[in-house]
């Protein structure tokens, strides 16, 4: 497996109030692959968490896994110093059981999310509720069967009828799950995939907007509350080492 190469400076232990100077209705979208960790940047990494990222990092098994799970709190961190540029400070991450970690000490009114798939993670950051979902495509699948899993009747009729449905599927199944995401902890619980209407979140009238795109053989949507001002991307180490970093598809 390859090993990250670059060196990181990871924020000294400490405590600060700091002020957001996010732009308002920006959007950043930082992606990073998955590599191995050289051992001193995970050393320092594993100075930085908490007791809950080291109690979840130890209750994964699989060496990918593993490395999948060290590269996304990599990411996290660098992309939060970069917009942030604080010093002295450690983000302080908490782990949440089928939800993106929160980052309880980010100015009032950021959001974060996380995905990640197949060697990919994205994390978005932006001053207005946003949720993303990244997907490798995999045009070997069971579509129709599997589209019964979280397809709403209109949807599974259009994907039945097309002689090419891994796009389609795909553009699904990301909307849902990046709108899902979206949504306040307290209402997803009572949201169905099923439900769930790209068509009505692509015409929203409510202020929902969809930015999707791709990235090397992956997909992509970012669902924000309302149309971003300013999209902009982060890549680590470097956007040199992506053959085809992101390009958006719609607007």
């Amino acid at each position: 497996m390859h090993q990250i190469l670059i060196q990181i400076r990871f924020p000294q232990v400490g405590s600060l109030q700091i002020q957001s100077q996010f732009p308002p209705g920006h959007l950043l979208l930082c992606f990073s692959q998955v590599l191995e960790p050289k051992r001193d940047i995970e050393q320092g990494l594993l100075a930085q968490f908490s007791t809950s990222e080291k109690a979840r990092l130890e209750s994964i098994k699989s060496s990918s896994r593993r490395s999948e799970y060290l590269c996304s709190r990599i990411l996290m961190r660098d992309a939060l110093n970069q917009i942030f540029k604080v010093a002295n400070l450690s983000w302080e991450f908490e782990e949440q059981n089928g939800y993106s970690p929160r980052v309880s000490n980010l100015p009032s009114g950021i959001h974060t999310t996380l995905s990640h798939s197949r060697g990919v993670i994205c994390f978005a950051i932006s001053d207005m509720p946003i949720g993303v979902d990244i997907e490798a495509h995999d045009r070997q699948r069971d579509f129709n069967a599997l589209g019964k899993l979280f397809m709403n009747d209109l949807e599974r009729k259009k994907l039945a009828t097309l002689a090419e449905p891994a796009a389609y599927f795909y553009r699904c199944w990301c909307v849902k799950e990046a709108y899902y995401k979206a949504q306040p902890t307290a209402d997803q619980e009572h949201l169905h995939f099923t439900g769930i209407s790209i068509d009505d979140i692509d015409r929203s009238n409510d202020g929902w907007h969809l930015t999707e795109g791709k990235i090397e053989d992956h997909y992509l949507v970012a669902v924000s509350r309302q149309r971003p001002s300013q999209i902009q991307c982060h890549y680590f180490p470097s956007q040199n080492s992506w053959r085809t970093p992101f390009a958006r598809t719609t607007n």
